[in-house]
């Protein structure tokens, strides 16, 4: 579909952040262009995280299932879909079967052809998982815009000498860091009923506001790093 652009969160374990990650994208796009929610797709079968927060624009899938694999990867190459931001939220035990079927039917290669533009954006934590899981999806997604996105754990390494040589062998478009945010501001952002999007909207008027100016201050910076990534040709 051309024009579209598809963001696969991913990471190499669990509880890296990376459904945190998708409602930053999800929200953040919902702000940019509001006439046209991104179609989010929720891996975490049973649980369903992103879709409970998402009840309208989120599919929970199955990845395992033949159906579930051809709703999520043919309308991104389908010229009859009419929504062009596409999000995956890729759980620890989908990324492996994800990225094999990915390799096996060349998606890469073909929504390269039809102008779908992909952006893996890869947790990372300090540990030779996250290269390993790096490398793979550099191999699989070659024309992808891959992003190591940096979390609180590794940006506490960036002292360490694994961090000054985990991506010298990975040729990843740049790093996002993802900021650090206090217990109190952590738990307004998990609270079920919060969205990135209203926050905003309403100029945090609704929480605490201590928790409001360093959460405002947080994803200012943080859309301005997404920002710059997406506008990447």
């Amino acid at each position: 579909m051309d024009g579209s652009r598809l963001d696969i969160v991913c990471s190499a374990g669990s509880r890296a952040g990376k459904t945190t990650f998708a409602r930053f994208l999800a929200d953040f796009s919902l702000l940019a262009d509001s006439a046209e929610p991104p179609r989010l797709f929720d891996t975490a079968v049973p649980d369903g995280d992103l879709e409970r927060r998402y009840p309208t624009d989120c599919e929970l899938l199955d990845i395992r299932k033949t159906q579930a694999q051809l709703r999520m990867l043919d309308p991104l190459v389908d010229p009859t879909i009419t929504q062009r931001h596409h999000i995956i939220d890729l759980a620890d035990g989908a990324r492996d079967r994800f990225v094999s079927i990915a390799e096996t039917t060349a998606f890469d290669a073909e929504a390269a052809d039809w102008g779908t533009r992909i952006f893996i954006w890869h947790l990372m934590e300090p540990d030779a998982a996250s290269l390993r899981s790096l490398q793979r999806f550099r191999a699989v997604f070659p024309s992808a815009h891959l992003i190591a996105v940096r979390g609180p754990a590794m940006q506490e390494a960036a002292r360490l000498a694994w961090s000054r040589i985990d991506l010298e062998d990975v040729p990843v478009q740049t790093q996002v860091n993802v900021p650090f945010f206090t217990r109190g501001t952590a738990n307004t952002i998990h609270d079920a009923g919060f969205s990135f999007a209203d926050f905003i909207s309403d100029s945090g008027r609704a929480v605490h506001p201590v928790i409001r100016d360093e959460l405002m201050g947080a994803l200012s910076a943080l859309r301005d790093e997404i920002v710059a990534v997406v506008s990447i040709p």
